[in-house]
């Protein structure tokens, strides 16, 4: 859950939405 977390911060908020997909 912290990776999670880490990647939301580390991509931009319009990517945001595309990282959670991905995972």
């Amino acid at each position: 859950m912290n990776i999670q977390k880490r990647k939301e911060f580390a991509q931009p908020p319009f990517l945001e939405g595309t990282t959670m997909l991905e995972d």
